[in-house]
């Protein structure tokens, strides 16, 4: 999970990356475009396809390949204009890993309206507990700050509960 787990940009609600439970997001890009699948592990999109602002895919001929899996910060990467350029073994440089967290909007499929936009919506934060085991099942449901509030004697001294 790790660096890969993320926060509802519009909630602050978690974003569960589960062993056996598949949790829809849609990713808002910086050219507009929204683009479904199911959070995985290692910053992956599992079953990706593009999607209107009602959530249904668009035609094939304007689609992603049917049940690939998508790289998020691949997705950000060539969003951008003029996209982002990886370095010879596929990593990016890091002042374009900060470039594509500082827009990195993933919402839950059941929060999405249609009026959300890429520019109406705030940037997804990093969950802190990413990786550790919760006091309760509950807190992935909390916002940010109550989930914060009620497990900071939980979460270990190196943990940046303020980055993203």
């Amino acid at each position: 999970m790790g660096i890969a787990s993320w926060r509802c940009a519009k909630t602050t609600k978690g974003i569960p990356v589960q062993r056996f439970q598949l949790t829809e997001v849609i990713a808002f890009l910086p050219n507009g475009d929204r683009v479904a699948g199911f959070l995985g592990n290692y910053e992956n999109l599992l079953s990706i396809s593009k999607v209107d602002e009602k959530n249904d895919p668009l035609p094939d001929d304007q689609n992603f390949p049917e049940h690939i899996t998508g790289s998020i910060f691949e997705l950000y990467a060539q969003a951008f204009n003029p996209p982002l350029t990886p370095l010879p073994d596929g990593d990016y440089r890091l002042a374009d890993i900060d470039r594509i967290l500082d827009n990195l909007k993933l919402v839950l499929v059941e929060e999405v309206a249609p009026t959300d936009t890429f520019e109406n919506l705030p940037v997804s934060k990093h969950d802190p507990w990413a990786g550790y085991t919760y006091e309760y099942d509950e807190q992935w449901m909390l916002e940010l700050d109550l989930a914060l509030e009620f497990g900071k004697v939980r979460i270990p001294a190196n943990v940046n509960t303020h980055s993203g």
